[in-house]
């Protein structure tokens, strides 16, 4: 999100306020960097072997996460066609990932206990 004066704050009535333009090009310079970090983390995984929590169904595909993974914030694990309730605990192989930065997989087993 750009920088908003808050009302009260002396930030708020400080000389020298950044204009709209500016705090826009630099928020799409940060998400452009973002984006770009985030699918060379993403296309890294891809060839591991990983222990993911499954979350939810999203029609057969098996969505979850892994242990590092925040829900919400962080990206998800895809399971293509591999209908499996949520808690289930499996490990995936990264097969891609996808536009999104999505990891994708296919289960290989059970984690480790």
């Amino acid at each position: 999100f750009s920088y908003s004066a808050e009302d009260g704050t002396p930030a708020a009535s400080m000389a020298g306020q950044v204009e709209e333009e500016t705090k826009q090009a630099r928020k799409d310079e940060l998400v452009a960097l973002f984006q770009e970090a985030s699918a060379a983390w993403a296309e890294a995984r891809v060839g591991s072997e990983l222990r993911v929590m499954v979350d939810r169904m999203d029609g057969l595909d098996a969505v979850g996460r892994t242990e590092h993974d925040a829900p919400d914030i962080d990206g998800a694990v895809r399971i293509p066609a591999m209908p499996l309730p949520p808690g289930s605990e499996v490990l995936v192989r990264v097969l891609y990932a996808d536009v999104d930065g999505e990891l994708v997989g296919e289960v290989v087993g059970s984690p480790p206990q």
